[in-house]
């Protein structure tokens, strides 16, 4: 039998009084057997304050928020490519002044050419914030001036750099859930340690006092009982079975 299969608030209730001096605490520290384990009591019970539980919401928000990065990585490279083609297309047909003027407000904006679709999400939209800083007033009304499908190339020029702003948005909040992610893992493996150590603390004190077959009636009335009460009442069972003649077993 065992207490390991309590929660974590469960054990904090079970321990709370046997190092309460204003309940079992005095009790405990007048039997010398017992006494010697009170200090281990109260490092195990207080071990367990504080600790919070933990759960799976990170993971799946972090399911949802990858799949909300994809489509805007998905919508950025299409309007990059667009805009990168559109403005390289039509300086092929201009005359050589305004070639070199669609080439120069192509390269200016997008330097890393095509290959700036292929990069991490933080470095496209590392890509935006520079396009952004970078475009003057005289591009933007060139840009203005292009229309396509009823769209100018400045609007779609301010679609580009909205998705890849939001795009960097999402992946710093990415990072921080990730972040809390290491966090709980980090957790988990303290719960277990802090619970590992209150239940030996706990087995400890009850093995002690089942030892003793001239036990003071206090302590086993007050404390050795209501402990060995509680181990067996958590105590998971094991499935029943039966056996050849019909009789079940443990």
């Amino acid at each position: 039998m065992a207490f390991n299969s309590l929660s974590t608030p469960a054990m904090v209730a079970v321990s709370g009084r046997l190092v309460n001096a204003d309940q079992d605490m005095p009790l405990l520290q007048s039997y010398p057997m017992t006494a010697g384990v009170v200090p281990l009591l109260v490092v195990a019970h207080n071990g367990l304050l504080g600790l919070k539980s933990t759960d799976h919401a990170e993971k799946k928000q972090a399911e949802a928020l990858a799949k909300e990065i994809l489509a805007l990585d998905k919508a950025h490279d299409e309007r990059y490519r667009v805009l990168y083609t559109m403005l390289g297309a039509l300086a092929q047909v201009a005359g050589a002044e305004r070639r070199k003027w669609l080439e120069h407000i192509r390269d200016t904006l997008m330097p890393e050419g095509l290959l700036g679709t292929k990069r991490t999400y933080m470095s496209e939209y590392g890509g935006t914030i520079a396009a952004a800083a970078r475009i003057t007033a005289e591009m933007a009304d060139t840009l203005k001036e292009i229309v396509v499908e009823g769209q100018s190339l400045l609007d779609l020029f301010h679609s580009w750099i909205a998705l890849g702003k939001r795009l960097g948005d999402l992946e710093h909040e990415r990072y921080r859930i990730m972040d809390e992610a290491k966090q709980q893992r980090h957790q988990r493996g303290e719960v277990q340690k802090r619970r590992f150590r209150w239940v030996r603390t706990m087995n400890l004190l009850v093995d002690l006092m089942e030892l003793d077959d001239n036990l003071p009636e206090q302590l086993r009335s007050h404390i050795l009982n209501p402990l060995v009460s509680a181990r067996q009442k958590h105590t998971r069972k094991k499935p029943t079975r039966r056996v050849a003649n019909g009789e079940t077993a443990q």
